[in-house]
């Protein structure tokens, strides 16, 4: 994410639309691990990638439609699916990727502040169902906490990320709503 933040915040400061497209889940092989971002414009600038190249055009075709509607999406990208084929995912694997409008609300400046001081750093996302799209959670490690997937989970969500700031990595939660 590191990478991406100077262009993003970039094109945000000079008023450009940003959409921020981040890989959520890997099913077999892919180029990418789950984190990785990408950020696009509408005017066709792009920072980062989730795939290595493989959905990018598509992924950019989403992320316009995604801030003309200002809507968040989920997008699957997979060889089994007649798309997987035609955008060019050819490793054989499946990826999930989340697509939204960029807004540098407190949960992504909480995070941002804890990137650029190399903070471990918990950022939840709500995947579904459609009224927990896109909410956030974000947690520092010295345990101040900004925004909220839900109150009836955002407790599960910090237990997790915790346990994953010890062994590394991401996970999708799936937790009872």
């Amino acid at each position: 994410m590191k990478d991406i933040l100077p262009d993003l915040y970039l094109w945000h400061n000079q008023g450009e639309e940003v959409a921020m497209a981040t890989l959520v889940q890997v099913r077999r092989s892919a180029p990418r691990p789950p984190g990785a971002r990408l950020c696009v414009t509408r005017n066709g600038r792009m920072s980062g990638s989730v795939s290595g190249g493989c959905v990018e055009a598509d992924v950019f075709e989403r992320a316009v439609q995604v801030l003309d509607s200002r809507t968040p999406v989920l997008a699957n990208y997979g060889i089994a699916d007649e798309l997987g084929f035609e955008v060019g995912l050819s490793c054989g694997g499946s990826i999930d990727v989340f697509i939204e409008p960029f807004d540098p609300g407190e949960e992504w400046e909480a995070l941002r502040r804890a990137v650029e001081e190399q903070q471990e750093v918990v950022h939840a996302i709500g995947l579904a169902p459609a009224p927990l799209l896109g909410r956030k959670l974000t947690e520092v490690i010295d345990g101040r906490t900004v925004g909220s997937v839900d109150p009836s989970l955002d407790m599960d969500i910090s237990e997790a990320g915790y346990d994953l700031l010890r062994t590394g990595g991401t996970k999708v939660l799936a937790l009872p709503w």
